[in-house]
């Protein structure tokens, strides 16, 4: 699902291993419903040049706080909407 952006994911019985290579390009994504995916998309679309659009992320289900953090993280640097 990242691959567009530029990243390899493999997905792992304990997470993701990822690679790649910057700049990540911004995408549009659907994280399908895993909420692991849309943190990991989020982050790399932070990274990323141009807009990423990440569908379904439901990062809520492990990380009420996420957007918030994520946002305070960035340093003003990207702007995320719901």
């Amino acid at each position: 699902a990242l691959r567009p952006m530029g990243l390899q994911v493999v997905e792992r019985p304990d997470g993701f291993s990822v690679q790649g290579r910057v700049p990540l390009a911004g995408h549009r994504i659907d994280a399908r419903g895993d909420h692991r995916m849309g943190m990991l998309a989020a982050v790399a679309g932070a990274l990323a040049s141009g807009e990423t659009q990440i569908e379904n992320d439901a990062v809520t289900v492990s990380y009420p706080g996420f957007w918030q953090d994520l946002a305070r993280a960035a340093s003003g640097d990207a702007t995320f909407a719901r």
